[in-house]
């Protein structure tokens, strides 16, 4: 680049792949600050000459691509062979993870009853899995690095499929002395299982960050539409498949498939080829789950997580009883079930394209949180609205599921973007240390919420009522709309503050600020 009169000499902070971050200790969006002069020495700071992006429209020819994983720029009509495969490998892992949860829904309970298990024990068995993997993901996340993601993938693969296949041999645990051995072993599989599925989903995210470091979020949307798919066809095809060949088949499919594209996965997967360089990174990085939860943006982006998960699960237990006054065939009660996650899984892809177009991604939950009070306010109907306390109309229902279904989806994609932002604002190490524990934090908060939802959703339903327990859920979502809402509110204000000092206003991004001046070094 030439120089020009509107040069400024600053304090620059370089990225870990030669990017400017930070001026003066402001975030600089890269479409709008360009540096003069590149630092030799990444990452870290330099004082250099920097102009604003319009006084050229072009970059070096030095910064063009050299053909690695970096998805800088792409979309998903240019992806290498590698990004294809991570993808690929990460939505079949999220689509048999899913199933292997959501096949037991329709016969689990019943079965279980058969063999004297209360209806709150089998609840219980239920929810043992995302309270577990709430407690596992940041230990795996802690130690991946030293393991190698190859290993914690694959483990996790074998754990998941094989406690399937298990979980399918209970039904010949004999029950004449009790029911205790099959509620301990349906307990025991449901938390091994639980520990291998936190293993494949922190693993394959961490693949995610590692091949689509500038995509993150459109790679994060396009792998929730499996999640959905899995939470979709689950009930669906476990019903098919018990009603074919009983308890066994519905488990043994499953967890056969896993088994089966465990060799293919590890043959064809792009893993690291040297694991010792994980190892390295483990040595120089310093960081912590402490750098990134605890400080406001992480503490936020926690609570946003864990809020977009509870409201479409507090509805897992709750919809099937308030729908009963409509007087339903199980197979429109069903399609109803699906309606919520078949539009998550559609518009997810959207809203992950959407959030890597921005820098500062807090309007797109702002935007969910808000639209997903509208929907919690309508499907009961709240006593809030003023309508006949028996007012109930079927269409109302349907409309509020698909708003809940978009609105959970648009909240929740950018939080993992938002998390590895955090992460690096904090002093984290551009590595896969770094990445391992974004996603082991990230994959605990979303199995907090989506333990919390079931077990609030069931308690309000039993003391206040179905309307009461959606206008709960109503509340939570406009508040997270507020927090989100003043954060955005002050950020933007200090930003345009200090941008001003320097006179680049326009290089407004997603940041943290700390309590000192931006000021014009001397020339």
């Amino acid at each position: 680049m030439l120089p020009t009169e509107k040069e400024e000499v600053l304090t620059v902070t370089y990225s870990s792949v030669g990017d400017v971050v930070m001026c003066n200790g402001v975030h600089c969006h890269n479409d709008y600050e360009r540096a003069t002069e590149r630092s030799p020495l990444l990452p870290g700071l330099s004082t250099v000459k920097c102009r604003p992006a319009d006084a050229s429209t072009s970059t070096s020819t030095d910064e063009a691509d050299d053909g690695s994983n970096d998805s800088r720029g792409s979309g998903l009509r240019s992806l290498t062979r590698s990004q294809i495969i991570i993808l690929a490998m990460t939505a079949v892992s999220d689509l048999l993870v899913f199933l292997s949860i959501s096949i037991m829904a329709p016969f689990f309970p019943e079965e279980a009853l058969a063999k004297g298990v209360s209806d709150t024990l089998s609840g219980w068995i239920f929810g043992t899995s995302p309270f577990v993997q709430f407690l596992v993901a940041p230990f795996i996340g802690k130690l991946m690095p030293h393991t190698g993601l190859k290993f914690m993938y694959l483990a996790g693969v074998f754990l998941f499929s094989g406690c399937t296949i298990l979980f399918g041999l209970l039904e010949y645990v004999p029950t004449d002395n009790g029911s205790g051995v099959f509620i301990t072993l349906a307990f025991c599989l449901q938390a091994v299982r639980s520990v291998g599925s936190a293993s494949t989903s922190t693993a394959s995210f961490t693949l995610l960050l590692t091949h689509f470091p500038d995509n993150v979020s459109m790679a994060f949307g396009f792998c929730e539409v499996f999640v959905g798919l899995g939470l979709v066809s689950g009930p669906g095809l476990g019903g098919l498949l018990y009603g074919a060949g009983g308890f066994v088949l519905p488990f043994f499919t499953i967890g056969a498939l896993a088994l089966l594209c465990l060799p293919v996965i590890a043959c064809v997967a792009p893993f690291p080829k040297h694991e010792g360089s994980i190892s390295k990174d483990v040595k120089q990085s310093q960081g912590s789950y402490t750098q990134i939860v605890c400080n406001a943006n992480g503490i936020i982006i926690s609570l946003t997580i864990i809020s977009s998960t509870v409201m479409w699960s507090i509805l897992d237990p709750t919809l099937e009883p308030f729908l009963r006054k409509f007087h339903l065939s199980p197979e429109i009660v069903g399609v109803l079930f699906l309606v919520m996650a078949a539009v998550y899984a559609a518009s997810s892809p959207l809203w992950g394209w959407l959030s890597d177009k921005i820098t500062d991604k807090r309007p797109l939950p702002i935007i969910g949180f808000m639209t997903a009070c509208c929907g919690s306010l309508l499907i009961g109907p709240s006593p809030l609205l003023g309508l006949d306390a028996n007012y109930s109309e079927l269409w109302l229902v349907i409309l509020s599921l698909v708003i809940l279904g978009a609105s959970s989806s648009l909240c929740s994609v950018p939080t993992f973007d938002m998390f590895l932002m955090t992460a690096q604002e904090q002093g984290l190490e551009d590595n896969t240390m770094t990445y391992s524990l974004v996603a082991g934090v990230w994959m605990s908060m979303y199995s907090l919420g989506d333990f919390i939802g079931p077990s609030v959703g069931g308690f309000l339903l039993d003391t206040v009522g179905f309307p009461e327990m959606t206008t709960f859920s109503a509340g939570l979502s406009l508040l997270m709309a507020i927090i989100l809402a003043l954060q955005y509110a002050c950020d933007h204000g200090r930003c345009c503050r200090c941008c001003k000092n320097i006179q680049l206003k326009e290089v407004f991004s997603y940041h943290t600020f700390d309590n000192s001046e931006c000021t014009r070094l001397p020339t």
